[in-house]
């Protein structure tokens, strides 16, 4: 997102519910989680949304996700692609967001903001 004129702090940018929004230190199996839990309507919704391209090289996530995995060993590595398609498109949609007090600690996907 860009300004073609000044914008005053403090103005609203974005007026929508986030469609998962995420404390700024959460990662790939906490947004997993949530995507899991959506129901169907806003599942479909969000895995219509674009995702960049990129090769995603952070691995350190892949623990957790093992350790509360109970699926077949062999389907794991696809469930990892899974993750990281989801995380690929919460990157490509998100924005931070203000708290309260207007601390900039939460990370929102809007899936609407054009």
């Amino acid at each position: 997102m860009f300004a073609t004129k000044l914008i005053p702090s403090g103005t609203r940018l974005i007026c929508e519910e986030p469609l998962v929004e995420l404390h700024e230190d959460k990662d790939l199996p906490d947004l997993w989680r949530a995507v899991e839990a959506f129901p169907p309507d806003k599942n479909a919704h969000f895995w219509s949304l674009a995702a960049y391209n990129r090769r995603h090289e952070e691995v350190d996530w892949i623990p957790a996700m093992r350790d509360s995995y109970t699926g077949r060993s062999e389907d794991f590595d696809d469930l990892c692609d899974k993750v990281l398609a989801a995380w690929k498109i919460y990157e490509t949609n998100r924005f931070t967001v203000r708290s309260a007090g207007g601390k900039p600690d939460h990370i929102g996907l809007f899936p609407y903001v054009r």
